[in-house]
């Protein structure tokens, strides 16, 4: 509407004041209309209104919001007049985007030239050291507010709190938040309960849960925090109560969206969202760039708290309720005999909460085709797929290879063999038990290259001899 007013004020011949300037840019900053910005700038030049320090701040945010930092500081370095506001917007767009030390450079270059930094200069120092990892420059910096007058606020004890948080220093953080005179807010707890989350302290996360819930109640966004830590530790029935509470009490959460300006025109995302008329488009892009990356080594975290494993109960090697990963990382999961009584043990309207769902040795669920094209095709789930396709004989097992129709994208894993180093696409086993289902890991299977697979039996009666000498040394010792 306001921008609308602008448009109409511009049409009638009408020139802004530095109001409507400071008030335009702040508008385009939040629509992030670059484009559309870089005009109205391009007018306030025109107007030689370019000395007024609330216009040039306002277009200094713009810039930075729009993704900008050259054309913010070429507007930071081309103001007249510099104060505390115009100095604290660049050090805050430089945090913005991660530029940490730069962010202390301005810092160190305001105090040397007499500007005296703000409690919200502070805190964009403080949230600098937390994502760089600064703790001693964090302390350091905190410590010496007293020495502006200026009284640590909420922010800054909670900037702190995630400093020592993403560090791993939780028993710190928690001290830390004892001795603050905040800890009756909940926005520090909340911070301690993200940290406890990343580093897996569940008992500091039930001590951080309850005191995060006791305040304020009724802020929906705790709901999601909470239900997300929750989901974290696998505490799926924790999960379901809190979505429950959630709901019983009518709270509703905000969805997130994004937004993009091209070609002068701001184009608005949300969750799951195909409403765009480019959306196939959009997601085929997205899934050619995932990809793309997926190539090169990357690996998808899903750490949202929407997140569900499956594995079959008939795998016990880890516990009966957990997986792991074969760089050692240990994930908790749901042991199950079949897939389409999941539903129902994970709760109705948890699952409808759910987008990811993983399924490990999918080989073992005969309703594997079932359930992954009722969740992906009727739910919209995204369903991840990991199990062997054959058999130590080669054969197709299990429903695998019935779900390859319903795939959007399939990657086949290989290895080295473990007798030449050529890449090993095939399994041999190392025992002589017949039986389709054997589980086990190292001392059962190995992988071998084509050549290797075909003279098995020979290797198979190598490896046998080596295990049998293994087992006897150790023995021995």
């Amino acid at each position: 509407m306001g921008l609308n007013l602008y448009y109409k004020m511009r049409q009638s011949g009408f020139i802004p004041d530095q109001y409507t300037f400071a008030s335009v840019f702040r508008a385009f900053a939040s629509l992030a209309a670059l484009e559309h910005g870089k005009q109205a700038h391009g007018l306030l030049i025109k107007c030689n209104s370019m000395d007024n320090v609330i216009v040039n701040s306002a277009l200094l945010d713009m810039y930075v919001k729009g993704s900008s930092l050259s054309d913010a500081h070429l507007v930071f370095d081309t103001s007249i007049n510099k104060n505390v506001i115009t100095w604290t917007s660049l050090i805050s767009g430089y945090g913005l985007h991660g530029r940490v030390n730069k962010v202390l450079e301005l810092f160190h270059r305001m105090k040397a030239e007499g500007v005296r930094p703000n409690y919200v200069t502070f805190l964009s120092v403080l949230c600098a050291c937390s994502h760089g990892g600064l703790i001693d420059e964090g302390w350091e910096h905190f410590s010496s507010m007293k020495h502006y007058g200026i009284q640590p606020r909420e922010q800054h004890y909670s900037a702190m709190v995630d400093l020592l948080g993403r560090a791993g220093r939780l028993k710190e953080a928690y001290e830390f938040i004892l001795s603050s005179p905040f800890k009756e807010h909940s926005v520090i707890w909340g911070a301690l309960l993200g940290a406890c989350r990343v580093h897996g302290d569940m008992n500091l996360l039930k001590l951080a849960e309850k005191k995060y819930f006791e305040l304020e109640p009724e802020n929906a966004g705790k709901y999601e925090v909470l239900a997300n830590a929750y989901a974290t530790f696998g505490l799926w029935e924790n999960v379901a109560k809190v979505r429950a509470a959630m709901k019983e009490s009518g709270m509703i959460k905000e969805p997130a969206f994004s937004k993009i300006e091209v070609q002068r025109e701001v184009h608005f995302f949300h969750k799951g969202d195909k409403t765009h008329l480019q959306s196939e488009e959009i997601y085929e892009m997205i899934e050619a760039i995932t990809c793309i990356l997926k190539d090169v080594g990357y690996i998808p975290e899903y750490n949202d708290g929407s997140v569900a494993i499956i594995k079959s109960n008939k795998d016990t090697r880890y516990g009966l309720d957990s997986i792991v990963t074969h760089d050692g990382v240990k994930l908790p999961c749901w042991a199950l005999a079949d897939l389409l009584s999941f539903r129902q043990n994970f709760g109705a309207e948890a699952y409808e909460e759910l987008d990811v769902i993983g399924i490990d040795e999918a080989q073992f669920f005969g309703d594997l085709y079932d359930f992954c094209r009722e969740a992906a095709d009727l739910d919209g789930k995204t369903i991840i797929v990991s199990g062997l396709d054959g058999d130590y004989l080669r054969r197709s097992f299990g429903s695998v290879l019935d779900i390859i129709p319903l795939a959007d994208s399939i990657t086949k894993l290989s290895a080295r063999c473990e007798l030449c180093g050529k890449p090993a696409l095939f399994t041999l086993r190392k025992t002589q038990e017949k039986q389709t289902e054997l589980i086990g890991g190292a001392d059962v299977y190995m992988p071998v290259c084509r050549h290797h697979y075909v003279s098995g039996q020979v290797v198979i009666e190598a490896a046998r001899v080596a295990i049998e000498s293994h087992v006897h040394c150790g023995s021995i010792a």
